[in-house]
C-alpha cells in the first residue's frame, strides 16, 4: 500500500467519524496522530471515544510498537479508491 493511499484512508476515516481506522491508517504511514505517542490505551479511548466501537486503546497502543502491524491492517483494507 502507497503512502498516498494510506493518507487516502486516513483522510476519509476522519472525515467519517472513525478514529480507529484513521489512527490506524496514519500508525501505518509513520505519521501517528498529533498527540498520540505517549498516550496510554485510557488516555486514547478519552481522546477519541468512538475507538471503543471497532477497537481498543489498547489496540492502538500496541500497534504504536509495530508499524508494521498496522499497516498489514491497513493492506487487508484494500485500496481506497473506488473500483470504476
Amino acid at each position: 500500500m502507497t503512502h498516498d493511499e494510506l493518507e487516502s484512508w486516513e483522510d476519509a476515516a476522519a472525515q467519517a467519524g472513525d478514529a480507529a481506522t484513521m489512527l490506524i491508517a496514519g500508525i501505518a504511514r509513520g505519521c501517528p496522530a498529533r498527540g498520540l505517542l505517549g498516550m496510554t490505551a485510557e488516555d486514547v479511548e478519552r481522546e477519541w471515544p468512538t475507538v471503543t466501537d471497532s477497537s481498543s486503546g489498547d489496540e492502538i497502543v500496541a500497534l504504536l510498537r509495530s508499524p508494521a502491524q498496522a499497516l498489514a491492517i491497513a493492506e487487508s483494507w484494500g485500496s481506497p479508491y473506488p473500483i470504476d
